[in-house]
């Protein structure tokens, strides 16, 4: 198929997703919440509709609540969402710190 410029239409890039195993039930989501938008946040950053602010922050707020334990900094929330460890600082995730001496801080 050629355009009227002569030259072949672009073709749409589709990135490959690695699986690592097959499960014949459903996803449980309050079990696999914090992977699921750790993954969610990230593949948006890469591609696909970007996210606006407000949604980031929504996201990186859902991150926070589905992970208690703050196994993840804001540093590595940024990184995700593809803002600044600042940025996140500034939406006051709830416990979220730079590192692990900064854990115990209580946002709302």
């Amino acid at each position: 198929m050629e355009l009227s410029s002569g030259r072949p239409p672009k073709r749409n890039r589709i990135d490959e997703i690695d699986v690592t195993e097959w499960m014949p039930n459903a996803i449980d989501y309050k079990e696999s919440q914090l992977i699921l938008l750790l993954e969610a946040a990230e593949r948006n950053r890469r591609h696909g509709d970007r996210l606006t602010e407000a949604d980031k922050k929504d996201v990186a707020r859902g991150i926070a609540k589905a992970d208690p334990r703050s196994i993840y900094t804001e540093q590595q929330i940024a990184d995700k969402l593809g803002v600044s460890q600042e940025t996140v600082s500034n939406w006051q995730i709830s416990g979220h710190g730079k590192g692990p001496a900064e854990k115990q801080r209580s946002f709302g």
